[in-house]
């Protein structure tokens, strides 16, 4: 790797950004710059300008637990047992799809009723965050994200809410299928395939409308539901079916907004003639967790390749700057380099 590489975006996973942000001396932080210095890829703390995507903003300003009273769909909801009743009949594809439909539609309708899905309260949550922060040098970190999405909310706050509203919409909207997909007894699986059409279809639809950037890890947990239904178990390589068990190291947490930016931040349009430029991660994960979703990704976009409707999008380059924490400090593991072409 070339030392003059210039990173023009970096991102954190959520455990780097709780972390770093609850910091009460500067000590703390410099230890951390001086775990950053270790990782060697030629770079001080100010050549890089931290980015926020969604969940990480949320993290950063206290809403980690936005879906704590958002339940997934269980036996308890009657659209979740109407579609359990239709994917147990067949040639229901057009009913299915206005089902797809309902859970997208009942999913936006509960983000939109969240309290915290709001102009003044997310900004009040800002300032909230501005005054919490004790480290001067964690403020300066901090300070561009939150002074981006603050001229946001001020500059643009339908748009941004919007943008807000449809990105948790479709978290919640994998986390729904994934429920759908692992439920064990269907008479047939055609229903199930045309589910998952459906998602492939909103995913690549909100891709590329631009009004938000759908999270594409909860997208590839829905689909690693259906890999792992036992009727698809025999059609797996050796190689394959560790893959996918070393997977489970990799899946997050359904009860909150998926946290997975090494994966989200580096799907591309792979017929997009611009440079593939690698994207810089810093996190707290683990490397086998990294290692890993980065697998899965890999496993994944190559399944849909495979797919009857087409699929845009690659993977880019990407270096993950893994941190270990040790006494309360931070400290260097290791850099994980992954280049896709």
């Amino acid at each position: 790797m070339e030392n003059n590489r210039v990173f023009m975006k970096a991102y954190m996973t959520n455990n780097l950004i709780r972390t770093i942000s609850h910091f009460k001396e500067e000590e703390e932080f410099n230890a951390f710059l001086e775990a950053y210095k270790q990782a060697s890829v030629n770079l001080e703390i100010d050549s890089f300008q931290l980015h926020l995507n969604w969940p990480s903003f949320l993290e950063l300003i206290d809403l980690e637990a936005l879906f704590w009273s958002f339940h997934p769909l269980n036996e308890e909801d009657a659209l979740y047992n109407f579609l359990l009743s239709m994917l147990n009949k067949n040639d229901q594809q057009v009913l299915l799809t206005c089902l797809y439909d309902q859970v997208f539609i009942d999913c936006l309708t509960k983000v939109k009723k969240l309290p915290q899905i709001d102009q003044t309260f997310l900004l009040n949550q800002i300032q909230k965050k501005r005054d919490l922060i004790q480290v001067p040098l964690v403020k300066k970190l901090f300070a561009t994200p939150l002074n981006y999405y603050e001229k946001l909310l001020q500059v643009d706050p339908y748009h941004t809410i919007h943008d807000l509203t449809l990105y948790l919409a479709w978290d919640r909207v994998c986390v729904n299928l994934a429920v759908i997909f692992e439920h064990p007894s269907f008479k047939s699986v055609d229903g199930l395939t045309t589910l998952k059409e459906c998602l492939i279809e909103s995913f690549q639809h909100i891709t590329k409308q631009g009004e938000t950037t759908p999270g594409f890890f909860r997208f590839m947990e829905a689909l690693y539901a259906i890999l792992m239904r036992e009727e698809n178990l025999p059609i797996y390589s050796e190689e394959e079916w560790l893959i996918l068990c070393q997977s489970t190291e990799a899946l997050r947490s359904r009860e909150i907004v998926c946290d997975a930016p090494y994966i989200d931040k580096i799907l591309v349009d792979k017929y997009s003639n611009s440079k593939k430029r690698a994207q810089l991660i810093l996190t707290l994960d683990s490397i086998e967790k990294v290692n890993a979703s980065l697998k899965l990704a890999e496993f994944e976009i190559k399944k849909l390749n495979q797919e009857k409707m087409a699929w845009n999008y690659s993977l880019s380059p990407v270096e993950i700057v893994c941190f270990k924490q040790e006494d309360q400090k931070l400290l260097f593991n290791t850099i994980i380099r992954q280049e896709y072409f």
